[in-house]
């Protein structure tokens, strides 16, 4: 006992204060307070702050608890202030409404901070406070536990020392322990998890920290919460009847001493930050004889691609007649558990085919549909301006020989089973020879071609939030096309035409609406691609300014295979072919010697078009090409000087149907 300076003037004043209240009644809330310490002074020594400690209630119905201790007197005038008031309550039963149960320790007095007399002497310890509930009996609390520690003072004036002891049941959605500076004890004799879900947590502990729960008992499918960030927390016996759920908050802290799921069905939940290679949950000794054990997500799934594994239980000495076993998650993801020693070990086996992840995964297909798309662009460009450059260069009587050109630009939708719109602009260029052959005449042309484009793509789903993604697309090969023209006989007018290609083509896709751990998916896809056409057409010249050219064609692209990695996800892209017939027809009328206006009908049909795709090995959505089309176009045909060997050909073209859009189109010509 410290000696104290009293004057008796002090003494009166300093009773007078400290006067406490009775006990409070059994009402709401019930608050259990210690008084607070005195400020020392240059006339002496703060005086103690009083305990409160009613004797045992046996009330059994509050809207709160509060045991809280007194803070320490703070020093001043070179004395030390007084300390803190313990609090103290004991009850043999209560069951707490919407408010909490709390215990908290004093605050530690601090230095004064204008002394008269050197040296300053520190404050006083803070009140301990202690709540203690009797054996054979249950608390039920609607509201939230905490126990937590007062602040030190200055020069070794502690916090006072918060105690909950539960020496029956408790039953409580949450249990938080929070040691700001002084030691906290907490003791539960049993946590019945069954009506409620409970979350116990430790924050600030440390070795000298106590958080102990003796039996812990799940069962009715609810779910024990273990935060042990600080490490000094307990669970002595988790006890799982029936059916429970248990997540761990950090694996890498042996929170529980004893796991007993014998015959039980416990479901594990997995932490969103779980990484290859973590821990799950840790203990010292655990019986899963009989166990059905079930794996669910905290939020969503972790970032784990197929074929990366985890510790799902590290045991020092495990007891278990698992040795390989396949669990399904309620959202369809397929794990592979198996026992390695004293460790359950989990793998991740496939990502489930029903789930909103792979139905919204059908949006990484439309960026290649796009590029088949693009790609049959570039087909349209040879049949149409292709074959009319080479045949404007190489006209002339007998051999011939010069080169061609001809682009193209525009804007299509195509739909796709949801939309995919594609931007860009195609051109070829190359030399072309025709010469008489025969009853006609024969033009063939070598030629490189490129495509450079953009897209957006549109997906929604009916129960799912819609995805819309973007990207650039181009393609670069070369090909050959030839054409033969009868120009006697009974078939005068009659002609075939081919043409054949290989090229390589790129796509990129970036959608913000696919994310994962905040990252968005995307992709860079590379494939080649080749492709053919035949046709078969007739000229039918009205007069010598008039004619109508009726054509069919059978035109086919194939796009490559591909494989790239979204999120540590294998998406592998299958060969898509596209399978086209054209028939239609163009009306030409030369109204001058300087200017052919055209204009042009087609249907086309799409066979195929079906971009085939899967995430790791499990088949998404395909959206296709599939469909009917119909295009008209409007031309005219100039050549600045008549005796010239230079023209040009502007054209438009409309698209309606399963394609959508319009294009613009130009062929240069420079005959020699």
């Amino acid at each position: 006992m410290k000696p104290r300076v009293l004057l008796s003037s002090l003494v009166l004043c300093c009773l007078i204060s400290l006067c406490l209240p009775a006990a409070p009644a059994l009402s709401a809330p019930l608050t259990i307070q210690g008084g607070n310490g005195v400020d020392g002074t240059i006339g002496g020594v703060g005086l103690d702050g009083a305990d409160n400690t009613p004797a045992a209630d046996s009330g059994t119905s509050f809207d709160s608890i509060s045991v809280i201790g007194g803070n320490g007197g703070n020093g001043g005038g070179g004395n030390r202030g007084g300390k803190g008031g313990n609090a103290s309550q004991t009850l043999n039963a209560a069951t707490v409404g919407t408010g909490s149960i709390t215990v908290r320790g004093g605050d530690g007095g601090n230095t004064g901070t204008t002394p008269v007399l050197p040296p300053p002497y520190a404050g006083d310890e803070g009140g301990n406070a202690t709540l203690t509930f009797s054996a054979g009996t249950t608390v039920t609390s609607t509201g939230p536990v905490y126990v937590y520690s007062g602040v030190d003072g200055a020069a070794g004036s502690w916090a006072g020392l918060p105690t909950l002891k539960v020496l029956g049941t408790l039953v409580a959605p949450s249990v938080t322990v929070e040691n700001a500076a002084g030691d906290v004890s907490v003791s539960i004799n049993t946590l019945d998890v069954s009506g409620q879900d409970t979350t116990l947590t430790s924050i600030g502990l440390t070795t000298s920290g106590n958080f102990s729960i003796i039996n812990a008992n799940l069962s009715g499918g609810r779910l024990l919460t273990i935060d042990n960030s600080a490490g000094a927390m307990v669970v002595q016996n988790l006890n799982v009847t029936g059916q429970g759920r248990l997540f761990v908050a950090d694996g890498t802290k042996t929170s529980i001493d004893t796991l007993n799921a014998n015959g039980a069905n416990l479901t594990f939940v997995l932490p969103s930050t779980l990484q290859a290679g973590d821990t799950v949950a840790k203990a010292l000794t655990a019986n899963l004889t009989g166990t059905n054990i079930g794996l669910d997500y905290q939020t969503v799934r972790p970032n784990l691609a197929v074929g990366q594994g985890f510790t799902l239980l590290d045991a020092t000495a495990l007891t278990t007649d698992i040795t390989t076993l396949t669990v399904q998650t309620p959202n369809g993801d397929i794990y592979t558990l198996n026992v390695s020693g004293n460790q359950l070990l989990a793998a991740l086996s496939a990502l489930s085919p029903t789930g909103p992840q792979y139905e919204r995964l059908k949006a990484y297909a439309e960026g290649r549909a796009a590029s088949l798309a693009f790609v049959n662009q570039g087909a349209d460009l040879i049949l149409n301006q292709g074959f009319g450059s080479a045949l404007g260069v190489t006209s002339g009587p007998g051999f011939q020989f010069a080169p061609f050109a001809a682009a193209s630009g525009g804007w299509s939708r195509y739909n796709t089973g949801s939309h995919v719109d594609v931007s860009g602009a195609s051109m070829l260029a190359g030399l072309a020879i025709g010469n008489d052959a025969g009853p006609g005449r024969l033009t063939a042309g070598l030629f490189f071609e490129g495509g450079w484009g953009s897209y957006n793509s549109y997906n929604s789903f009916s129960n799912y939030a819609s995805v819309d993604g973007d990207g650039d697309t181009n393609y670069y090969g070369g090909g050959i096309l030839g054409r033969y023209d009868l120009k006697r006989g009974a078939l005068s007018g009659l002609y075939f035409d081919a043409s054949a290609r290989l090229g390589r083509t790129s796509t990129d896709f970036s959608s913000g609406d696919i994310r994962y751990n905040g990252s968005k998916a995307d992709f860079d896809s590379d494939s080649m691609y080749w492709g053919a056409h035949a046709g078969l057409g007739y000229q039918w010249s009205f007069t010598e300014k008039a004619m109508l050219d009726l054509s069919g064609k059978f035109i086919w692209t194939r796009q490559d295979s591909d494989s790239v990695s979204v999120h540590g996800d294998k998406v592998r892209f299958k060969d898509a072919d596209s399978l086209r017939t054209r028939l239609g027809g163009r009306f030409n009328y030369a109204v001058c010697d300087y200017a052919t206006p055209y204009v042009g009908a087609y249907w086309e049909h799409e066979f195929d078009g079906k971009q085939r795709s899967s995430v790791n090995g499990v088949g998404i959505g395909s959206p296709d090409l599939k469909g009917d089309t119909g295009v008209g176009e409007l031309g005219l045909t100039i050549k600045p000087v008549k005796d010239s060997g230079f023209s040009m050909d502007l054209g438009v073209q409309g698209y309606t149907g399963v394609r959508e859009g319009v294009t613009g189109s130009l062929q240069l010509k420079f005959e020699f």
